[in-house]
């Protein structure tokens, strides 16, 4: 049975938005140094979680941190991008380590579940990586892979919301059309290209089927009772007796 290991996690500041967003994943088997594997994915904007995580407990000074890509040894001022664990955790029966650091620690097919500070989001971050602080090298790491943006049309308005919020996204304006060929109820068109990558919580807008349009009397099928539907049923109504003479009525 697994062992479930919960982390909170001290972020750095940082004013740049780089975007892990939710369901995004991440493999640090690469490049696997100290047996170093696992999988992370983000469960929501704060939280993660490492699955089967192994990592032999070599090197000095080593810790799980998140951060800007390629840039995990950056922690100077300003610039500051990552985050590193407060209170680092050692497998299940041996003691806590006080400082964060990860290394003399064996773990063997972990699960790992690190929530940060409320007020944080993993809007900052688009990398993990298990880094050697002393040297300056990641044991593993990679990059969250990013979901794109589902394709929406002919799903029902309740699947296509749903779609979008479990891949990270918002629900946007939606727009009732009519059309002759999209069921009652399901999407026609979507604001966003099926499978583009876009910012976390982009509120992507529908158009959703109305059906066919039935109204009486709408001459040039555009579904809106105008004066131009009025001028055109006019035109059948009246005769004009200069242009035909001999028509009923005109004597």
């Amino acid at each position: 049975m697994k062992n479930i290991i919960c982390i909170s996690l001290l972020l750095s500041l940082s004013n740049a938005l780089y975007g892990a967003c939710v369901g995004a994943s991440a493999d640090i088997s690469s490049p696997g140094f100290h047996a170093v594997s696992g999988i992370v994915t983000v469960i929501d904007n704060n939280t993660i979680q490492i699955e089967d995580f192994n990592f032999d407990g070599g090197g000095p000074d080593v810790y799980i941190i998140l951060g800007v890509t390629d840039s995990y040894n950056d922690y100077s001022g300003a610039s500051l991008t990552r985050v590193i664990l407060i209170d680092g955790v050692a497998p299940q029966g041996m003691s806590d380590n006080i400082d964060g650091h990860i290394n003399g620690f064996n773990y063997f097919n972990e699960d790992l579940v690190i929530t940060l500070p409320a007020g944080k989001s993993m809007e900052n971050y688009n990398g993990i990586s298990i880094w050697c602080d002393a040297v300056g090298v990641g044991f593993g790491q990679g990059p969250f892979v990013q979901l794109v943006v589902p394709n929406l049309v002919g799903m029902t308005q309740a699947n296509a919301e749903t779609a979008l919020v479990d891949t990270g996204y918002g629900v946007g304006v939606i727009t009732p059309q009519y059309s002759e060929v999209v069921v009652v109820g399901n999407v026609i068109s979507q604001s966003e290209v099926a499978g583009s990558t876009i910012a976390c919580g982009t509120a992507v807008n529908l158009s959703v089927s109305l059906g066919p349009c039935v109204l009486q009397f709408d001459t040039n099928n555009d579904c809106v009772m105008n004066l131009l539907d009025l001028a055109n049923i006019a035109s059948l109504w009246i005769t004009d007796c200069y242009v035909s003479p001999g028509a009923a009525g005109c004597s």
